[in-house]
């Protein structure tokens, strides 16, 4: 009968093990925060050395003093039963580094070590800026171990530490059985000055379960988190980087240390050895890319010689196009104040900035109608293409007066920002579509401040081999070129209203500023028509495109 007890102990405490341990479960099965998503994991569900494409072991005697000797060796790491394994030992490991024993770096004067163990980086392999970095962790248990998880920036190697920043996640000493830490380091706020930013969370033996610890960082603050709970959060005082180096990519560091500057204070029970370190999972979301897309289209002014084609023939359907496609952004060029007023009554949804090349309501406009339920308007001006920027004009060599409209949108839900710039480059005046190009370059450095990407659009009335459109590629790229999945439509954009010719000039345009952080997702140039007749005689190019990374508010 004991043993029938015996028995059912022992099944009892194999279940609540197994529990404890958690098996993975299937990337697919991963629930995702709101509105945010999954772009970098490990769920360690492989057997052997950890996966070289996401990560990287540390060798030797690496920092603060520490007693423990890092390898690579399957004693010290590996992947196993769906953990990573990080674990420590006593056991003397020579020292490959070992130079003298007046050796000026501590590293290069210890002959040996006593403790070997594991860290592991995603150097290289895996860094981000900004979201939700989450692991899934059992810590190892003894006086004098130090198990931590922890960030460091991407430029530490030029710049050093602290000045790159420090994020610790999640930091244990052995001999403070009952706190976890998290913290930052910066260079005013750093442990060498004692200033430090950092707050403990208290737990009754952290050592004998799973915990989940995580940070949620935004470019506003980080809170730290253990098992959901906000226990510590570092604000952006939105000074200097000297507070605040934390708007650039960091990568993730998980290692046990063994003695050193903190975690040796009240000395190493040898006794503890060996000791584990269980990482269950590593996962790392962000926000989803908010998607825009943007037109430009010379509508065609008003002229009663085009007959057929006329503005009063085809307003119509060329409103339809733009409701269709609903996008974010629309540059016109060539409309008249009674065409832009229609596109106004009727696109329900869309404001415009803009004024006449005549200046206030009358002439052309380059106006830019922009989708007012997604995007609010925070700064606007229109100039002259002249030598006299700021009044009515005709520059240089122009056949006729020649506008810029400019404006700062602003996502309304995730606040991101950038700068749109609409256009109609002189038809005829060389000169003045290459001194048009400068001054337009001019304005976006003097109003850019900030450095916002930024969006040019418009009808240059050239080629893509005019030097019109290299002087562009001195500070912009073309989208139809850096379109990561499509690239649809016609070559060219003028039609001139022949329905039964092929369409070859490519004369508008839709850049996007260099080193911008969008991403242009699809190119078109769209060719709807209506009973064998185009809308205009330009066809609308049309691009979808996101920011590369999110600010993750």
């Amino acid at each position: 009968m004991k043993k029938i007890y015996f028995f059912i102990i022992l099944l009892f405490s194999f279940i609540g093990y197994t529990q404890d341990l958690h098996r993975n479960p299937n990337v697919d099965d991963i629930s995702n925060y709101k509105d945010m998503e999954l772009v970098w994991h490990d769920e360690f569900d492989y057997t052997g050395e950890p996966d070289v494409q996401k990560w990287s072991t540390e060798e030797g005697f690496k920092r603060n003093r520490e007693k423990q000797y890092y390898t690579s060796n399957q004693k010290n790491i590996r992947v196993e039963d769906g953990f990573l394994v990080l674990e420590a030992h006593k056991d003397s490991i020579p020292n490959a580094n070992f130079k003298s024993d007046s050796a000026k770096k501590w590293q290069e004067k210890w002959r040996h070590s006593d403790y070997s163990s594991a860290s592991i980086t995603s150097k290289d392999k895996g860094e981000w800026r900004y979201g939700r970095i989450e692991i899934k962790t059992k810590l190892p248990k003894g006086r004098g171990l130090w198990p931590a998880i922890w960030m460091l920036g991407e430029n530490w190697k030029e710049i050093g530490w602290p000045e790159t920043g420090e994020i610790d996640i999640m930091e244990h000493v052995g001999y403070q059985a009952d706190s976890i830490f998290g913290t930052v380091h910066t260079k005013t706020f750093n442990h060498m000055k004692g200033t430090q930013q950092g707050k403990k969370i208290y737990i009754e033996k952290p050592y004998n379960s799973f915990h989940v610890f995580a940070i949620d960082w935004t470019p506003n603050k980080i809170d730290f988190l253990m098992d959901g709970k906000v226990y510590n959060t570092f604000e952006n005082r939105h000074k200097t980087t000297d507070e605040w180096p934390f708007d650039q990519k960091f990568h993730l560091k998980m290692n046990i240390a063994v003695g050193g500057m903190l975690g040796g204070r009240k000395g190493i029970d040898d006794s503890i050895f060996p000791q584990k370190m269980l990482v269950d999972y590593v996962r790392v979301y962000q926000k989803k890319p908010q998607q825009y897309s943007v037109m430009t289209y010379n509508i065609r002014l008003d002229v009663k010689s085009d007959g057929e084609n006329a503005w009063p023939n085809r307003k119509d359907f060329l409103l339809n196009q733009v409701k269709f496609y609903e996008p974010d952004i629309l540059g016109t060029q060539e409309g008249l104040p009674h065409q832009i007023n229609f596109l106004n009554d009727h696109l329900d949804q869309y404001q415009f900035i803009g004024e006449g090349r005549n200046g206030e309501n009358k002439g052309e406009y380059s106006a830019i109608f922009y989708n007012s339920y997604k995007l609010q308007v925070l700064e606007n001006g229109t100039f002259w293409l002249s030598e006299t920027p700021e009044e009515v004009s005709k520059g240089w060599n122009a056949a006729y007066i020649r506008i810029c409209t400019y404006g700062l949108f602003q996502n309304k839900k995730t606040k991101e920002k950038f700068w749109v710039f609409n256009t109609h480059l002189d038809n005829k005046g060389q000169e003045s579509r290459l001194k048009s190009v400068e001054l337009i370059a001019k304005k976006v450095k003097e109003v850019n401040t900030e450095n916002y990407p930024f969006i040019i659009t418009g009808d240059f009335n050239v080629e893509p081999d005019d030097a019109v459109i290299e002087k562009f590629g001195e500070f912009t790229q073309d989208s139809k070129m850096i379109s990561e999945n499509v690239v649809f439509g016609p070559e060219g954009t003028f039609n001139g209203f022949q329905f039964s010719e092929p369409v070859e000039r490519r004369i508008d345009y839709i850049l996007f500023g260099q080193g911008s952080r969008f991403s242009v997702k699809k190119y078109g140039v769209l060719s709807d028509s209506k009973d064998l007749k185009y809308p205009s005689d330009h066809l609308p190019v049309y691009v979808e495109f996101s920011f590369k990374e999110t600010s993750n508010e």
